[in-house]
């Protein structure tokens, strides 16, 4: 099994007359059945912030799983965030590796390719510069990794959700 931390969408609509008809959830979670995730954003499901409608989860899956979900625009894998759980072969997680400037305009590449199911693009530039910055700066993927997630956090409470 692979583990990783990986920006998803969030899909559903939500409660509808109390009843709750279509629950929101990661779109990772409905295109990869046999993938198990945990949200670290910690942001109560209620106050997801849809704009930019991605978040930080923790994956579990199988090998080739995981390679479709590394190959799929609609998710961005944090690449020092790797960590292989089988029993045999295993390979340290490495988030105090500062990415080189190439890596670093890679990942903000490939968040500004990420793709909602309308197939829209996700992340607008002032929100990955907000989120991560334009460059490295000194930074590990620990420190980009926490500063993504705490502005997701920061746009749930200034804008609430929509």
């Amino acid at each position: 099994m692979i583990k990783a931390v990986v920006l998803t969408p969030w899909i559903g609509t939500g409660v509808s007359d109390g009843v709750i008809t279509d629950p929101y959830r990661p779109q990772i979670a409905d295109d990869y059945l046999d993938c198990s995730f945990e949200n670290i954003t910690g942001q109560p499901i209620e106050e997801l912030y849809t704009n930019p409608n991605s978040f930080s989860v923790v994956i579990i899956a199988p090998p080739a799983t995981f390679d479709l979900i590394d190959a799929d625009p609609k998710y961005i894998v944090l690449p020092e965030t790797i960590e292989d759980l089988s029993p045999v072969v295993g390979s340290p997680v490495n988030l105090d590796k500062i990415p080189d400037a190439a890596e670093f305009g890679q990942f903000r590449a490939d968040m500004a390719k990420m793709k909602g199911r309308d197939n829209k693009p996700i992340w607008k530039q002032q929100q990955i510069n907000d989120a991560v910055g334009n460059t490295v700066n000194g930074r590990t993927w620990n420190a980009i990794n926490i500063g993504l997630v705490d502005y997701q956090k920061d746009s749930t409470k200034q804008v609430g959700r929509r």
